[in-house]
């Protein structure tokens, strides 16, 4: 059993010359530990200072999301948590220029917004 999901990730170019990408890999850690990861097969380039996004499948075992769970019940005498920290990490795959390694970490607000 598993979860299974579609990463978004918007990509910038930010400089002038062409970025071509050949494969793109991500794991997704949630709470301090590891919860999903993906790969896709995507190929493509995005013109100087341009953006696009791509969709990664992402998969997460019945194992991570029950420690997750698990944390979250074990941590429920203190209230239900506002915010769950994340840390991405991937590679976007290419040759000389094109590709690289990539990481973003922050908070995912939980409690509802107000309008």
């Amino acid at each position: 059993m598993e979860l299974r999901f579609a990463a978004r990730l918007r990509v910038q170019n930010p400089g002038p010359d062409p970025l071509r990408y050949d494969g793109v890999s991500l794991e997704l850690d949630l709470r301090g530990q590891r919860f999903a990861s993906g790969v896709a097969p995507l190929r493509g380039e995005i013109t100087g200072w341009e953006e696009t996004v791509l969709a990664v499948p992402v998969s997460a075992s019945a194992l991570a999301l029950a420690w997750q769970l698990f944390d979250l019940l074990r941590d429920a005498g203190r209230g239900p948590p506002e915010r769950i920290g994340y840390a991405l990490r991937g590679r976007l795959g290419g040759s000389g220029a094109g590709g690289g390694r990539f990481s973003a970490d922050g908070e995912i607000e939980l409690r509802p917004r107000t309008p």
